[in-house]
């Protein structure tokens, strides 16, 4: 917490110089999304009907994307659905390809949600 408060109040950089592994440490590299292997979740908001489902999990799997669980919830009144999937850990770039397929299909009501780095 006190890092927190360091840098809301600008002291972080002064707090940063006394230790050495703030100033001499390398340079971070970090992987680009796409290039990332980890888990993913995706809410999908759908027409509840025969054979959203079977397109959405045949969209996944063009791209390799694993399921590793998957719970659609009972419709509301309005006939929408909302299925929820998490996946085995995949490259990043394969998931993203995947729900923009999904999503630009018309299987979904709008842009689905997705969180990576499970």
């Amino acid at each position: 917490m006190a890092d927190v408060v360091d840098v809301c109040t600008g002291r972080y950089q002064a707090t940063a110089r006394r230790f050495r592994f703030f100033t001499n440490a390398e340079p971070l590299t970090f992987l680009p999304e796409e290039e990332e292997v980890t888990s993913s979740y995706a809410r999908f908001a759908v027409p509840d009907r025969a054979g959203i489902l079977a397109g959405i999990t045949n969209g996944l799997s063009q791209q390799g994307v694993s399921v590793l669980s998957i719970h659609q919830g009972a419709a509301d009144a309005q006939g929408h659905a909302c299925i929820e999937i998490t996946t085995h850990p995949l490259r990043g770039g394969h998931f993203l390809k995947a729900i923009k397929h999904i999503d630009d299909s018309g299987l979904t009501l709008h842009p689905t949600v997705t969180l990576r780095r499970l």
